[in-house]
């Protein structure tokens, strides 16, 4: 986790402020606080992918992992939340915090876990780090735990890192 600049409350609050209505979103909070907004911008920085944005990127940097579960908590559809705890770990693995990352993949369910792990062996492998790929391979599930049934993503996962080694 990374602090925020040296920004008041205020200032922060006005700069989310103004993200959310560059979004069409309004940000009302009765007491601002650093986690306060925080948790508020969370999901739409990531549902708007203005986590790519240096404020963004910023204040998702700065959240502690009990702040990012509790501005998910919000969300019952399991779709919904699915898509941005996967969003949140792609930018936890591409700001290279693969061990966070492996934290948000876990609260998704078991059974599309690695198939949403995916996106992370992706970015190992962008950065050039084939250990972090491999690692997060060999966390990714083998069975659909609902069914018991071979999960085939990890084995073609293990066959695409093991294809770029002979390379």
């Amino acid at each position: 986790m990374n602090s925020l600049p040296n920004w008041t409350v205020q200032e922060l609050y006005s700069r989310a402020q103004e993200v959310a209505q560059s979004y069409g979103e309004t940000l009302s909070l009765e007491e601002p606080t650093e986690s306060a907004i925080r948790v508020k911008m969370m999901p739409l920085l990531v549902k708007y992918e203005a986590h790519t944005t240096e404020f963004g990127r910023v204040v998702l940097l700065s959240m502690t992992d009990d702040e990012i579960e509790l501005a998910l908590s919000g969300f019952k559809r399991r779709d919904t939340l699915s898509k941005l705890w996967i969003g949140v770990a792609k930018f936890l693995a591409a700001n290279k915090d693969f061990d966070r990352a492996l934290g948000a993949v876990s609260h998704i369910e078991e059974d599309y876990r690695a198939e949403a792990m995916v996106p992370l062996v992706d970015e190992a492998i962008k950065q050039g780090d084939l250990a972090q790929a491999h690692a997060v391979v060999e966390a990714m599930p083998n069975v659909y735990p609902a069914t018991g049934h071979v999960d085939l993503v990890r084995p073609a996962q293990e066959k695409r890192l093991h294809d770029l080694e002979k390379i």
